[in-house]
């Protein structure tokens, strides 16, 4: 058998096991397998009670600041009635002051 030198179709064909071509640099990816696939923590008490517990302190944190801006804006009402009476009050004394 005849070989021809600068033949890129017989060069491809001449190698042999010991030839060591380059990988890519980067690491493969993993695939997930059913195993390995994410999962939904179980619902055990364990897991439970701390997460009601964060509830519960969840509930009341929003309960208390619920209480606070009603007191708020009770007493912007009430500042606002004072308010409105001293405005009056201020009227008749100038009202009074201009009769005489």
């Amino acid at each position: 058998m005849h070989r021809q030198r600068g033949n890129s179709a017989d060069v491809s064909t001449q190698r042999g096991p010991s030839v060591n071509l380059r990988t890519a640099s980067h690491k493969p990816k993993k695939r997930l397998t059913k195993k390995m696939a994410y999962k939904k923590p179980s619902s055990s008490e364990a897991l439970k009670q701390p997460r009601e517990n964060h509830n519960l302190a969840e509930k009341r944190y929003r309960s208390r600041l619920k209480n606070h801006f009603v007191s708020l804006e009770e007493g912007f009402e009430a500042m606002a009635k004072e308010r409105d009476q001293l405005l009056r009050n201020i009227a008749l004394m100038y009202e009074f002051s201009n009769q005489e």
